[in-house]
C-alpha cells in the first residue's frame, strides 16, 4: 500500500461505516471500475469488518484515517479471483485471476451505523391489496 495522504480524521475501525471513492485498474492500465463514473457517481459506504467489499480493502482500510488517499495493489485472490466478472465501468469481461490496483479516497471513517429503534417507522406486515 502506497500512502499519498494519511488523512487527519477519525480512524476507520471495525464495526463503523466508511465511505470511499475509488478507481480500479488492471496491470495493463485498463480501468475496470470507477466510482465517480458508475452508479450516478456515488461513493461506496460500507461497514468495516462485515465483508461488504473486497478482501484487500478490508485488510487495508483498518490502517487508514478519514481523508487518506492510497494506492492499493490487490492480488487476484483478494478481488475477483477466478470468477467470471464483467467490468461495472465499461461492461467488458475482466480476465480471470487479474490483479487490480485501486486508488482509494477515504471520504468518511468511524461513523456509527444508524439503526432505528424497534417499532419506529417500520413497514406494515400486511397490505390492503
Amino acid at each position: 500500500m502506497d500512502i499519498h495522504d494519511k488523512g487527519s480524521g477519525p480512524k476507520c475501525i471495525s464495526g463503523t461505516w466508511t465511505t470511499v471513492h475509488w478507481i480500479g485498474t488492471l496491470t495493463d492500465g485498463r480501468v475496470v471500475t470507477n466510482s465517480r463514473e458508475e452508479h450516478w457517481g456515488y461513493p461506496k459506504q460500507f461497514t468495516v469488518g462485515e465483508h461488504q467489499v473486497f478482501s484487500c480493502w478490508e485488510l487495508a482500510i483498518v490502517k487508514l484515517n478519514e481523508g487518506a488517499k492510497v494506492t492499493l495493489k490487490c492480488p487476484a485472490h483478494f478481488v475477483w479471483g477466478g470468477s467470471h466478472v464483467t467490468s461495472p465501468y465499461n461492461g467488458e469481461p475482466i480476465p480471470l485471476n487479474s490483479d487490480v490496483t485501486f486508488e482509494l479516497d477515504v471520504l468518511k471513517c468511524g461513523e456509527i451505523p444508524y439503526r432505528p429503534k424497534a417499532g419506529f417507522n417500520q413497514q406494515p406486515h400486511t397490505t390492503t391489496l
